[in-house]
């Protein structure tokens, strides 16, 4: 599991869900101008030992090289690992509600599609932000469609390792645009052939569970295993990730 991070320290997003389990977690965080901060995060490493460094600037303008710094980084030092979920540090995960659909549903799904294939909350005819006041903007040169191909939202998703290997090859032959995940996840996941797969009942965007919106399988399980802060419901409230966690972990739905 990768996390990139947005601000500030990454000791309160350390929940215990993640031991014991299969899935080991790293943080990726850009090169900080505040001395403060850096020395902060260099403390904080040599404690948790979880951090990855990366000498780009930490801005957004800068996220799709810092996504290609993540990917590599996964090739180069887990290469054996089968997927990668990649979340900013505002989502909630529920590890073991993870786990059990990762292994009953999406690893059947990435076998029969000879694990070339990326799960998350699908982006359909997004369309390409032409205003260059817009956060996404993406001029012409940059991007000449009227729309984005199919991508998953950035927040989080899950992708194979397999998939990782062939984005970076195919990404060489396109100029980068600043909306990493319909870079990625669109644009160059489309050249490459990768099948991307709608899991938007796992994949909570603009967290569902503010909306009571949420379904269940057969047995009364919830899908939703991953939510992302929305307007500060997280990253504000007091405690507002352990007090996340714990009603993604009680849904409950009838039989």
């Amino acid at each position: 599991m990768a996390l990139t991070r947005r601000s500030g320290s990454l000791s309160i997003v350390r929940l215990p869900d993640f031991q014991p389990s299969t899935i080991t977690h790293k943080f990726f965080i850009g090169s900080v101008s505040d001395e403060s901060l850096r020395q902060s995060l260099i403390k904080e490493s040599s404690l948790f030992g979880d951090i990855v460094f990366t000498s780009i600037q930490d801005a957004y303008l800068n996220l799709t090289l810092k996504m290609n710094a993540l990917y590599q980084w996964q090739q180069n030092y887990c290469p054996k690992v089968s997927y990668l979920l990649r979340a900013d540090e505002d989502t909630v995960l529920d590890v073991k509600r993870f786990e059990y659909f990762l292994y009953e549903k999406f690893n059947p799904l990435s076998y029969v599609l000879n694990d070339m294939a990326i799960f998350g909350h699908l982006f359909y005819k997004n369309p390409v932000l032409r205003n260059p006041n817009e956060k996404w903007y993406v001029p012409y040169e940059g991007y000449n469609e009227t729309y984005y191909p199919e991508y998953v939202q950035g927040p989080s998703y899950l992708i194979s390792s397999k998939a990782i290997k062939a984005i970076l090859i195919e990404a060489k032959n396109h100029r980068h645009i600043t909306v990493d995940d319909a870079f990625y996840m669109g644009i160059v996941r489309e050249k490459a052939e990768i099948a991307v797969i709608d899991a938007k009942k796992h994949f909570g965007y603009e967290n569902p569970i503010l909306r009571n919106e949420w379904e269940c399988d057969t047995d009364g399980r919830p899908f939703l295993f991953n939510v992302c802060d929305k307007n500060g419901e997280i990253e504000e409230v007091p405690n507002g990730y352990k007090k996340t966690l714990k009603t993604l972990k009680e849904l409950k739905c009838d039989k």
